[in-house]
């Protein structure tokens, strides 16, 4: 149990992040981590690297998780004034979302973490290892992320699919086809 909940916690930590406000500490939430809620309490807002999330102390489970603001609803008598939906499917004609993306490498094995891509529109930057921030643009026929500056231009393409609310970009060598195999120069990347 312990390993499939930390899936679901890192999966709720790399979906995009949204501002909303509202909730205290001591509040009674409920937190929408992959498929379904769980109940919770607030222990506290988050700010710098943490803002638009708050710690949450969850009822079943024993550590505490930061959860992002577009994923906490108030329980009845909870306290708060924002309530959340679950986070919208992605339909075939979605782009890609704002947010962080847990980026692996093709060769590598399901828990080898790569890096972290944040996307924002137009606009990326790869963390651990920080590199400098660049500029991209959306190519929804090609399905195709298409970065025009900063340290992925001419370097990587990124091949975007999206399956219900997880959206995935495969980053591509800019010299090998979009159309080949995925092979261990790839690195894919997901969020949600």
């Amino acid at each position: 149990m312990a390993s499939k909940w930390a899936g679901r916690v890192f999966a709720m930590v790399c979906v995009a992040a949204s501002a909303q406000g509202g909730f205290k500490p001591g509040d009674k939430v409920k937190v929408w981590v992959s498929a379904d809620y769980y109940d919770g309490t607030v222990v506290q807002a988050g700010s710098g690297d943490h803002a638009g999330q708050y710690l949450i102390h969850f009822d079943k489970f024993s550590n505490d998780q930061w959860a992002l603001a577009r994923n906490v609803a108030a329980r009845a008598g909870g306290g708060g004034t924002t309530t959340a939906a679950a986070p919208a499917t992605a339909g075939p004609d979605a782009a890609p979302r704002a947010g962080d993306y847990a980026c692996v490498l093709g060769g590598g094995s399901a828990g080898s973490q790569a890096w972290r891509l944040e996307l924002q529109p137009g606009k990326y930057q790869q963390h651990k290892p920080d590199l400098a921030s660049g500029q991209w643009k959306y190519d929804a026929a090609g399905k195709r992320l298409e970065f025009t500056s900063g340290p992925y231009a001419g370097r990587w393409i990124g091949l975007f699919s999206a399956a219900g609310h997880r959206h995935k970009v495969l980053l591509r060598p800019a010299d090998r086809p979009a159309n080949a195999k995925p092979g261990y120069a790839d690195v894919l990347c997901g969020n949600g």
